[in-house]
């Protein structure tokens, strides 16, 4: 499988979605083994031993790396001794730290962040409200309480553990759900959750939210379970409320579009709902910046 991705990744001379190449390696291997319980929890905790080389061969983790440079680097220096989550902040000028900086100084903004990723949000938070309003400050800790708590959907490496992996029943490309073959039952995110009622919970959230902003996010195959009852619902003919949404993408992407008709199972163009959903896109960066504000700053006011 490593070598499968490893090819991909080759291929594509970027980033690709790691576990939609999961998904298809499992559809066409003929790889055939016994599975078992036992089995499955081997495999599985081989697979979160060699992860973080993995998502770091693939460059979808930076952070710890650059971390440990940074420290060693860093060691005597005013950082190390104010800043208790050394965090390096790659860019100050990306969508991304505007976002972190409008939630810091708007705690009350959100009421929850369900975050996919894998590394730690809450340092980034914390780095960016010190960089804000000084780390020393009396009333930083106050500050970093009030903002949103959030769950981490696929745990972190923080927590030595992550969530990686493909659906119970995975999706071909003419979207007919197959049965996981026995010998690939332990890549299946359903065996991996510590916790359901954590996985039930972020859907819930998601579904009732009055107010959504997905940043990031191509609203893909993997995380389909999350975003199905959504727009099923949204665009139902009596949805249950009107809620808004703020899809916050780099470009004009056709893709999220056909992934939430998807989702929708109906051609969601002349629902009345269609107007609650909104792009902002960052490849348009002074755009995007105003459209950003614009979005905190409506509300609050």
């Amino acid at each position: 499988m490593f070598r499968f991705l490893k090819e991909r990744y080759d291929k594509y001379d970027n980033w690709f979605n790691l576990e939609d190449e999961m998904r298809n390696y499992v559809l066409k291997s003929r790889f055939t083994c016994p599975s078992s319980k036992r089995n499955d929890l081997l495999y599985y905790n081989d697979l979160n031993y060699y992860l973080h080389f993995w998502m770091t061969t693939f460059g979808y983790i930076t952070e710890y790396n650059e971390r440990e440079e940074y420290n060693q680097d860093k060691s005597n220096s005013l950082d190390s001794t104010v800043n208790p989550h050394q965090i390096r902040i790659p860019d100050r000028n990306s969508v991304a730290y505007d976002i972190i900086k409008h939630i810091v100084l708007n705690e009350s903004y959100f009421n929850q962040i369900i975050s996919f990723n894998y590394t730690k949000l809450s340092n980034s938070l914390h780095c960016v409200l010190g960089e804000t309003i000084g780390f020393n400050q009396p009333q930083f800790n106050i500050k970093f309480n009030q903002l949103p708590s959030v769950q981490y959907l696929h745990c972190n490496f923080n927590e030595g553990k992550v969530i990686l992996g493909i659906e119970q029943d995975i999706m071909n490309k003419n979207h007919h759900r197959v049965k996981v073959p026995k010998a690939f039952s332990f890549l299946q995110k359903c065996n991996q959750f510590s916790s359901l009622s954590e996985r039930q919970r972020a859907i819930e959230n998601i579904v009732t939210a009055d107010e959504l902003v997905i940043f990031g996010h191509s609203l893909g195959i993997a995380d389909a379970d999350y975003y199905r009852p959504l727009f099923k619902d949204m665009f139902a003919e009596k949805p249950l409320q009107e809620r808004k949404i703020t899809i916050i993408t780099r470009d004009n992407n056709r893709n999220i579009l056909k992934q939430i008709e998807m989702y929708a199972e109906k051609d969601i163009f002349s629902h009345n709902n269609y107007n609650n959903i909104r792009y902002l896109y960052t490849d348009k960066k002074e755009e995007s910046k105003i459209a950003l504000s614009a979005l905190f700053d409506g509300v609050l006011n």
